[in-house]
């Protein structure tokens, strides 16, 4: 076998890290790197980065308890920004928004959070929630047939 670093033939090998290459030497040259065995006993710690999950909130969170953002919120928005002769870059600054974002609500695709709909409903005078009762709903099922639960109640 033959050094890679002198050219020897020797019969014995060893691997060394000789700056950062993986290199079979001689013994001789084998005082000029760090051993293999040596390196892997060397534990390095590293850092990773855990990417942090964003919890996505509901928008009935994002309001009170009882209130709820109504259904044709952009329209009422787009009317009252058109009602005050206000086009979508001069309402955007005037409520330090950007357009692409007042141009989505107004789609309806894109639904604004709380404080953005206090906002619009202060600078436009609209009303853009309504309070909901709290109404249990009762959901009756249609049964199509007999369960083990039906039978013992029958006799």
């Amino acid at each position: 076998m033959i050094c890679e670093v002198c050219g020897k033939n020797v019969p014995r090998l060893r691997k060394v890290i000789i700056e950062g290459a993986v290199m079979n030497v001689c013994d001789d040259c084998a005082r000029l790197g760090v051993p293999l065995e040596e390196k892997k006993a060397i534990k390095q710690t590293s850092i990773h980065r855990v990417p942090q999950v964003k919890e996505s909130k509901k928008q009935n969170d994002v309001l009170d308890e009882n209130e709820v953002l109504v259904d044709d919120y952009g329209e009422r928005i787009r009317r009252a920004r058109e009602s005050r002769n206000l086009s979508l870059e001069d309402a955007a600054k005037k409520l330090l928004e950007k357009k692409n974002v007042l141009s989505k609500i107004e789609r309806g695709e894109m639904k604004p959070d709380k404080d953005l709909i206090k906002k619009l409903e202060k600078f436009y005078s609209i009303k853009l929630t309504e309070k909901i009762s709290s109404v249990q709903e009762t959901t009756k099922y249609k049964k199509e047939s007999l369960t083990l639960g039906d039978i013992i109640k029958k006799e």
